[in-house]
């Protein structure tokens, strides 16, 4: 279906993009943007996406988000829902995943966000 191609595309890009921000290529989407952008709903889900993300990938050994279907899932529907709601590119929302994800793990995924762990 092609909304599975559209979800493992844009969660390959998430993950380049995730990349980009550890070797300090790429710069991140900063916190008001995202909200801004998002709009107070889908800020706040992505929060939760987050968390829930960050409880899943305690249990994995190393990032999670490579191993873990449990993970990669609730990461690759944010991004469905937020890109259809707003209309954003692939590219776009990967970036601003990458972004969120980055302020909302670092402290808690200190492995994924280690340019020789993640």
């Amino acid at each position: 279906p092609e909304d599975v191609v559209w979800m493992n595309h844009c969660f390959r890009e998430f993950l380049d993009q995730c990349d980009e921000i550890k070797t300090k290529a790429k710069i991140k989407v900063k916190s008001r943007a995202l909200e801004k952008i998002l709009g107070d709903d889908l800020y706040l889900q992505g929060i939760r996406v987050c968390k829930k993300v960050v409880r899943i990938t305690t249990w994995v050994d190393g990032d999670g988000l490579l191993k873990s279907p449990g993970a990669k899932g609730p990461i690759k529907q944010f991004m469905w829902t937020a890109s259809g709601a707003k209309q954003l590119s692939i590219e776009v929302i990967s970036r601003m995943m990458a972004s969120f994800f980055y302020y909302e793990t670092k402290a808690s995924l200190p492995i994924f966000w280690d340019i020789n762990g993640g």
